[in-house]
């Protein structure tokens, strides 16, 4: 199976096999709330925002990069 990472329409979207989730609702299953740095859209050019999801891919990296996505599904 293969996951994937999207950024649609502004937003960055997560899928694994038949599973399609926003960054925001991964983040807070995950229990990271309170850790993200990418807070809304990514809609307008700032570079800015890009290293808020670096950022915040550094909290997914043992579940989504590297793992099954257990927490995903």
């Amino acid at each position: 199976m293969q996951a994937l990472t999207k950024l649609t329409r502004g937003q960055v979207l997560y899928q694994f096999d038949n599973a399609v989730i926003s960054h925001h609702f991964y983040f807070d299953q995950l229990g990271f709330a309170d850790k993200k740095k990418l807070t809304d859209f990514l809609s307008d050019d700032n570079p800015e925002k890009f290293q808020h999801i670096l950022h915040d891919f550094n909290f997914l990296i043992d579940d989504f990069f590297k793992g099954e996505c257990t927490k995903l599904v």
